[in-house]
């Protein structure tokens, strides 16, 4: 329940940002802030391997996706934490981007609440369905887009209007 509401911590922190004026002071002290979430994540992620084991045995941390998810997570906010303070007037806004995947922190209540899993295995389900539905609605598109063409064949070269 704890790590709950860190992560809902995390996001609302996360919300507040204001990404036109990155050097405002609310970004500075929710910058502070984002430390102890990702050292809160960080510790998390190492009792749960210390807990189930790297890889060696069944049900080991990374035999879970989404423990995998967390630990990409995880890891790319501490790489961009490392970069951020070492910057030293280089470019290296790549890594950096790295940042972007604490948006990725609110699904780690996935895995916590059965009820939300549940959900989010429906929608996951259902998404095969709706890609086969969107791979015969480009196929009738395509097909419709050849016959408008072949239709027009180059009637509208020319401007038909008079001023």
């Amino acid at each position: 329940m704890c790590i709950l509401m860190v992560i809902a911590m995390s996001s609302i922190a996360l919300a507040a940002e204001d990404p036109v004026q990155p050097n405002a002071p609310r970004n500075n002290v929710l910058r502070y802030f984002d430390y102890v979430f990702t050292g809160t994540f960080t510790f998390e992620m190492v009792i749960k391997m210390i807990d189930l084991g790297l890889v060696l045995h069944q049900g080991a941390y990374f035999c879970d996706l989404w423990n995998i998810l967390d630990f990409i997570v995880v890891s790319g906010a501490l790489v961009a934490f490392a970069f951020i303070g070492n910057s030293k007037g280089k470019d290296i806004n790549t890594i950096k981007s790295l940042g972007v995947l604490r948006v990725l922190r609110p699904l780690k209540t996935i895995k916590r609440l059965p009820k939300l899993k549940a959900v989010f295995d429906c929608v996951v389900n259902s998404l095969k369905n709706v890609f086969n539905i969107l791979i015969v609605y480009m196929l009738f598109m395509f097909i419709f887009a050849v016959v408008a063409v072949q239709l027009v064949k180059g009637k509208f070269f020319h401007c038909t209007d008079e001023s």
